[in-house]
């Protein structure tokens, strides 16, 4: 016996793989930009074996294509610094000079090849994540990074003095010696100041304030600690949760539990208490659990950013359901056979078309047993649906497109759901399974699958509902 609702969705979310491009970032961030003003945004990735070049890949038609091919140099970010109105890429420089450095476009319709700029402190910084930013709001922008070397550990902020031109104006150690990896930063306290913060190795968490606008002077300002260590990932981008407070993100990794997510929101001036919690016990070799990444960005243009959390052989987005509260509505297993896993992957969301929606663009390395290995970086997009849906029938798992209650309007996401003969279902996209009384059941990460919902569930004394995110 058959009983069939029809549900019509409007604005339903889906993340669609739309491009696969054979080369990897190159450090912890993504480079993203419009370098040769036309438009589209190009992305940065290393290619190639030693020696290495720099791959510029945009959007062209239906395809995202190579344009230029640079010189490699490890680059951390990139982005107009200098209000030239030519784009700017700094740049881990190499060799046995400088370290740190800036390549600047040479004209406004061009890639940035001319090297304009070079660190001469001493000692030379080591820098690992690079940003861009103005954290003293004085108008002017900043280089700002965390430094290690054999002398010193630091985090240091270069300001833009002139065309092509910038300072040390900030340099301090960290309260711990330890080591951590990457920063985030914003105004989490509503009180008219910038904050960075950062994690250390043995779980300590800093925020450090501007103690005057237009000064390059900060204090700590807050310190806490979390249970587990290495607390190396960090993210900001906006207030997730739509309580007019914005969050940050610390992750990183526990020997015993796997990767961990932290998300912290203010609590008053210079004050801060975790609000949630993401875990991921330990599910394979430690190593690769180092490699877990978070980033923040609006991928469905709703104004309301989401958490993309990059896993073993996995990316993932989280979404605030309510004040506090997150859950993840799309979990996206990468290609790969059974034998392979993939090392490294870094993410970011950009708008690299022009649409208003922002690419999910996710890059790493595939590895097999025997050594090989293969660059991938994997470009998604947004795509709206409309549909209808069809409960299949009372003796085989029922297919809703909806949330779960008490989920608010959670958009879902699917491609297809088609009604087979002898009444089994065929879902393609990721889901979870649930018992009509709410029970978890199941939980899927495959692209495609039909007919085996019935098969692969224990318990039918009630119609098991699938939830699509």
């Amino acid at each position: 016996m058959y009983l069939l609702f029809l549900l019509s969705l409007v604005g339903s979310d889906n993340m669609r793989l739309v491009y696969e491009i054979p080369a990897r970032p190159s450090t912890g961030n993504i480079p993203f930009g419009d370098a040769n003003h036309n438009g589209k945004g190009e992305i940065y990735l290393k290619k190639g074996v030693s020696p290495y070049n720099l791959g510029v890949y945009e959007v062209i038609g239906d395809s995202f294509n190579e344009v230029s091919e640079l010189s490699y140099n490890w680059t951390l970010c990139g982005g107009e610094i200098d209000s030239d109105s030519l784009y700017d890429r700094v740049a881990h420089l190499g060799g046995s000079g400088p370290v740190l450095g800036i390549l600047e476009s040479p004209s406004y319709d061009s890639f940035p090849t001319e090297s304009v700029w070079a660190d001469t402190t001493d000692p030379q910084p080591n820098p690992w994540d690079v940003y861009i930013t103005d954290l003293d709001q004085d108008g002017r922008k900043e280089i700002f990074l965390r430094a290690r070397s054999d002398l010193n550990t630091s985090t240091r902020i270069y300001e833009c003095t002139g065309d092509n031109e910038y300072a040390l104006v900030y340099c301090a150690p960290p309260p711990v010696q330890d080591y951590v990896g990457g920063m985030c930063w914003g105004d989490w306290d509503l009180d008219g100041k910038m904050e960075f913060a950062y994690g250390s190795n043995e779980g300590g968490i800093f925020v450090y304030e501007n103690t005057e606008v237009g000064v390059d002077d900060y204090q700590l300002v807050w310190a806490d600690s979390v249970d587990e260590w290495s607390a190396y990932d960090p993210a900001s981008g906006g207030d997730m949760d739509g309580d007019g407070k914005p969050e940050f993100v610390i992750g990183g990794m526990s020997m015993g539990a796997g990767v961990w997510y932290y998300v912290f929101e203010a609590t008053g001036d210079n004050s801060y208490a975790n609000i949630h919690r993401i875990a991921y016990h330990r599910e394979r070799p430690p190593r690769l659990l180092y490699y877990s990444d978070v980033r923040i960005g609006d991928m469905d243009d709703d104004s309301i950013p989401e958490m993309l959390i990059t896993r073993y052989n996995a990316i993932e987005i989280w979404k605030a359901m309510e004040d506090n509260v997150f859950r993840k509505i799309i979990h996206y297993g990468l290609p790969r056979a059974p034998n392979e896993w993939w090392d490294g992957l870094k993410g970011g969301i950009y708008d690299l078309n022009g649409n208003g929606y922002g690419e999910v663009v996710v890059g790493g390395t595939r590895y097999d047993p025997d050594g090989n290995y293969y660059y991938a970086t994997f470009v998604f997009e947004y795509q709206p649906y409309n549909c209808d849906v069809a409960v299949i029938s009372m003796d085989t798992p029922s297919v809703i497109a909806n949330p779960r209650p008490p989920v608010k309007a959670l958009p879902s996401c699917f491609p297809s759901v088609s009604l087979l003969d002898g009444g089994s279902p065929e879902v393609r996209g990721s889901y979870y399974v649930y018992r009509e009384d709410g029970y978890p059941l199941y939980v899927s990460s495959d692209y495609s699958f039909g007919g085996f919902l019935g098969d692969s569930l224990s318990d039918t004394t009630v119609v098991p509902v699938v939830w699509i995110y």
